[in-house]
């Protein structure tokens, strides 16, 4: 009796698994593998003070996950496939003659475009930028230094500055100090982008302790969308959904064609951020006229849903008309655009979860009947709820 076929050994290095970004990337890649190949996995992490497995090189068919010299360099020297999320420019050229690879990058530049407009829509004045708060090396986080330019350059494009904390750029000896330093001298209110929800956590302890109010004086974004993380933070934190949980599914579908020899030369993916998703954190309209701002707070706090545009002029004890007017000299557009165009952002959000079913999101967005919620989604994307979902969710949503 012949032996079973031997199934593939998948190696799955990353640098730190209790970021949400990896283990969104890591649910991607089970989620494929259990859809498409049947794999055994090695997985690795530097956040442990033992090996994470024990294994011999040779036993290992292919590699997913971050730059990890240790696990990929004998990986390499022996035409092992292999993906990276996010590798450095300087790392790819260390590869020499090995081809047997592919990459999978977030579109760094567009995050930071996409954090940008976030902040402009609200009207902000003031803008920084929190790059690199861990190392003195600008090699190592050259996915925050891409965020950071698209964010500069939007804003640069549209006529205003950017103030930047580099701590490359600053003295070793007392990074805390300078960074309270540089922060304290912003002038507010300000709208801050920073690289990541974790690092966002951190800026607002350093907000309490320096005693800046969150939204009023700062407002801040982060990157990742880690809800657990963004919700249970005071205020909470609004941040870019970047899908990584499709980033891992990728990687893992490049794996699978590589072992297969469907490709033979290096491939790049680059996969664009969702949406902003908004949160407390930058509930800070920075309009001239305080009923806006008023009006903006009641339909972000709401999500757009439950309310008239009439029921909003009755709180502000003004007419319907005098409302339409002031909101429209302020913004440019209505505010049934603006309740409008946030309902839309919660539905989408919504849709983005396999677990929420149209009759739950017609629910919870106010609608009276799924037709109304398919004809509203319809006209405003030009899509079916049905194809939204399945571009988002891929083979999740048909499984």
């Amino acid at each position: 009796m012949s032996n079973p076929k031997r199934r593939p050994k998948i190696a799955i290095g990353f640098n730190q698994l209790t970021s949400y970004a990896a283990r969104e990337r890591l649910r991607g890649i089970l989620r494929y593998e259990r859809l498409n190949s049947q794999w055994d996995f090695l997985l690795d992490y530097h956040t442990l003070s033992i090996p994470s497995f024990d294994y011999q090189i040779a036993d290992i068919t292919g590699y997913i996950g971050e730059e990890r010299r240790d696990l990929t360099d004998p990986l390499i020297a022996r035409d092992v496939p292999c993906v990276f999320f996010d590798p450095s420019p300087s790392y790819i050229k260390s590869f020499g003659s090995y081809r047997r690879y592919s990459c999978v990058n977030s579109d760094g530049r567009a995050i930071g475009v996409m954090g940008a407009r976030h902040f402009l829509g609200q009207h902000f004045k003031n803008f920084a930028f929190i790059d690199n708060i861990e190392t003195h090396d600008p090699s190592v986080c050259h996915w925050s230094r891409q965020r950071r330019l698209g964010f500069e350059e939007e804003l640069r494009r549209r006529g205003h500055k950017c103030h930047i904390f580099d701590l490359s750029k600053f003295d070793p000896v007392d990074p805390k100090k300078a960074f309270r330093a540089w922060f304290t001298a912003l002038p507010k209110p300000v709208g801050i982008m920073i690289t990541t929800d974790e690092r966002a956590q951190v800026l607002l302890r350093s907000c309490r302790e320096l005693n800046f109010d969150v939204p009023e004086q700062v407002s801040i974004l982060g990157v990742d969308n880690d809800e657990l993380l963004c919700k249970s933070a005071g205020p909470s934190l609004s941040s870019v959904d970047v899908d990584n949980y499709r980033a891992g599914f990728l990687a893992a579908e490049l794996l699978d064609s590589l072992i297969k020899g469907k490709i033979r030369s290096p491939r790049t993916v680059s996969y664009p951020p969702l949406m902003v998703v908004q949160r407390q954190s930058t509930e800070a309209p920075q309009y001239d006229d305080p009923l806006v701002n008023d009006v903006l707070l009641q339909i972000w706090s709401s999500r757009g849903c439950g309310f008239s545009i009439q029921e909003i002029a009755d709180r502000q004890h003004v007419s319907r008309r005098i409302l339409e007017a002031r909101f429209r000299a302020q913004t440019g557009r209505s505010s049934l655009d603006e309740i409008q165009e946030v309902r839309l952002a919660y539905i989408c959000s919504l849709l983005r979860r396999s677990e929420n079913t149209i009759a739950d999101i017609v629910k919870m967005c106010g609608f009276t009947s799924q037709c109304y919620l398919a004809q509203f989604f319809k006209k405003k994307t030009g899509k079916t709820m049905s194809d939204y979902r399945r571009e988002v969710l891929g083979d999740d949503y048909l499984a």
